[in-house]
């Protein structure tokens, strides 16, 4: 990739096209995208990519979760989703950055793992966010807690990180593991 600045490129390629000379433009780099849906918990701007969803709901209009005895103090309890028997986790808890409190608006994030049905509380889903690969950081700050050993990647977008959780990283974790099993 051409490092000079764009406009000392268009010149170049303007005085090599009035001599007559052959112009190849710079190969681009393909421009890749990742869309997630996005959540702050903890003061930590986070968000799951899509293809680890399964759905949302919402926690205050959902059945509450069944308390398991001397389950972690990050289980919520146990809910049932169309059937399917879910563990709902405080993910702030989970991730050492507090315990969710926006029990009203909070949301419960049912994650997409073939060997497990989780359902992950937060306190506010944030929106759809839409991330490129030119919008990927190098380095970022320091999450706290736990957040660091689940993240994928980290972006930055409208002046603010994003660290991209990945389910299956914390669904793998050996202590989420066998709360969930």
């Amino acid at each position: 990739m051409d490092s000079r600045n764009p406009v000392a490129i268009l010149r170049d390629l303007e005085l090599k096209g009035h001599q007559g000379t052959q112009v190849v433009l710079p190969e681009a780099q393909p421009v890749t995208g990742l869309s997630g849906l996005a959540f702050c918990i903890g003061g930590e701007r986070l968000f799951i990519p899509l293809d680890e969803l399964k759905e949302v709901y919402s926690y205050a209009r959902h059945p509450k979760p069944t308390l398991v005895p001397n389950a972690k103090s990050w289980l919520v309890g146990m809910s049932s989703l169309r059937g399917q028997l879910l563990a709902v986790v405080d993910l702030a808890q989970f991730l050492e950055l507090g315990r969710a409190n926006g029990r009203r608006i909070g949301r419960v994030l049912v994650a997409k793992h073939p060997r497990a049905a989780a359902g992950l509380l937060v306190d506010e889903v944030t929106g759809l966010r839409h991330f490129t690969s030119l919008q990927k950081a190098h380095k970022g700050p320091a999450f706290k807690g736990r957040v660091a050993n689940f993240l994928n990647e980290v972006y930055h977008q409208d002046g603010h990180y994003w660290g991209s959780l990945s389910v299956y990283k914390l669904v793998q974790h050996p202590e989420f593991s066998s709360a969930i099993e």
